[in-house]
């Protein structure tokens, strides 16, 4: 509600009054004073000089608010939900000069501007000339000096500041406009589209969101549009394939779809190759790339939901695998030096050997004579190669013995007594201490304590 007159009365308090332009409001109900961000309670309300439980849209109405000083309001400003609603200092528009108005403007001129209750003054951008003469139209930008409330399709008038002449008016395109370098083409296509019809206009909500995802209603309340018009577009770019949809509601009233412009989506995609083409060419030793460390790069860029989104585009071209908290590159393996080689060879070797009886790490790393970084790193490969399991420091196996150790217990799992470690022990002719590492790690429904042995 745009607040048009604020006064006090006598045993009430301050109250607020306008004519409700969407929703309702009840006593009792807490609303934001916008653009000052004060939120406060509805203690009363009057509609035509008479006590109200509640108004709606349409109804002019008067809101005793609780807690707030007359100093506090002022007209122009707007009674919302709070958080429904945002306030902007750059708007983006189409401006008609009155045939009548006798010179033209130039670009910074500096106007006032009165939308809704608003009066502001503000300075004229021009995106596509240097001057607008009467008669004309044109798309322009209007640089608020202080912070108002707007929405996508509300009428304005601009007056000259000295002496004060009505000279034109025109329709909000964008209430929450980014600055535009001026005869930009892509600025002007994207006004363009905002003069469009739904479908243009919510794509044009789309392309200028770049990386965020944006939810029907969001685009709603941005737009000044139904929410079922707004459904209808972006099913519509959907199917076209100018709009993907990056989740879905699990269940009637659950969380709404996200939605991200295909243009988007590929430019965050072909961002997110060149990170990983460069983490493999810094690292060609490395099999796989962490999915947090990819992830904590791109945060920069996007949210979780469009960052996997573009992970699941790269995964079905396939120009990258996902597997689990890894990234692989297609078409590439890890490369080693011939002495990287070697000491890879060396190192699966001595755990082919010690089997279900490993030796701690340092040791293993002091026995063959190698320096710790290059240690790490060759043994950091093979664990992504998964050629080596790591449980801990002090135990490691190779793939092969894992295997068996799985094969072994395999017989067990649907055993409602589990297995026991002294069988396990005889077996796989290993110690009780690595058995029941295993044993914790791979299958802790089949470790049961029987009597005095586990």
């Amino acid at each position: 509600m745009p607040v048009d007159r604020v006064f006090s009365m006598q045993g009430f308090g301050t109250v607020a009054a306008g004519t409700i332009l969407s929703g309702g409001i009840a006593v009792g109900d807490h609303v934001e004073i916008f653009p000052q961000g004060i939120v406060a309670k509805a203690r009363g309300i009057q509609v035509h000089s008479r006590g109200a439980g509640s108004s709606a849209v349409g109804i002019r109405t008067a809101v005793n608010l609780q807690g707030i000083e007359k100093q506090q309001l002022s007209r122009g400003q707007f009674l919302g939900a709070p958080g429904s609603l945002v306030t902007t200092r750059r708007i983006d528009a189409r401006l008609s000069i009155l045939s009548g108005q006798g010179c033209a403007l130039k670009n910074r001129t500096r106007l006032r501007l009165h939308i809704s209750a608003s009066d502001v003054t503000c300075r004229l951008v021009l995106q596509d000339r240097e001057t607008i003469v009467p008669g004309d139209s044109a798309p322009v930008q209007f640089v608020l000096d202080e912070p108002i409330v707007a929405l996508a399709g509300d009428r304005y008038i601009i007056r000259t500041l000295t002496p004060i002449a009505t000279v034109g008016g025109g329709t909000v395109l964008d209430a929450s406009a980014v600055r535009h370098k001026r005869f930009d083409e892509n600025a002007m296509s994207g006004l363009a589209r905002l003069e469009g019809d739904v479908c243009d206009i919510v794509e044009q909500m789309l392309i200028k969101s770049r990386f965020s995802a944006l939810a029907a209603p969001e685009i709603a309340r941005q737009t000044g549009k139904f929410s079922d018009g707004v459904a209808e577009a972006l099913d519509r770019l959907c199917a076209e394939g100018k709009a993907v949809a990056l989740s879905r509601p699990a269940a009637a009233g659950g969380a709404p779809a996200h939605y991200i412009h295909v243009a988007a989506l590929d430019e965050l995609a072909g961002r997110i190759m060149n990170i990983v083409r460069s983490y493999f060419r810094e690292n060609p030793h490395k099999a796989a790339m962490p999915a947090a460390d990819l992830q904590s790069r791109c945060a920069q860029y996007s949210g979780r939901e469009v960052f996997d989104g573009a992970c699941a585009l790269l995964a079905r071209r396939g120009d990258i695998a996902v597997d689990g908290a890894r990234i692989t590159l297609a078409g590439h393996a890890a490369q080693m030096s011939p002495q990287e080689l070697a000491l890879a060879d060396r190192l699966l070797q001595v755990y082919a050997k010690t089997g279900f009886s490993p030796d701690p790490e340092e040791k293993v790393r002091q026995d063959l004579g190698a320096a710790r970084p290059l240690f790490k790193k060759i043994f950091g490969s093979l664990i992504e190669q998964k050629k080596l399991v790591r449980i801990n420091e002090e135990m490691t196996f190779t793939t092969d013995t894992i295997k068996k150790f799985l094969d072994t217990i395999e017989p067990f799992e649907n055993d409602p007594n589990g297995v026991r470690l002294i069988y396990l022990r005889d077996t796989l002719c290993a110690s009780r201490k690595f058995v029941k590492t295993l044993l914790l790690h791979f299958a802790p429904h089949l470790h049961k304590k029987r009597g005095g042995e586990e």
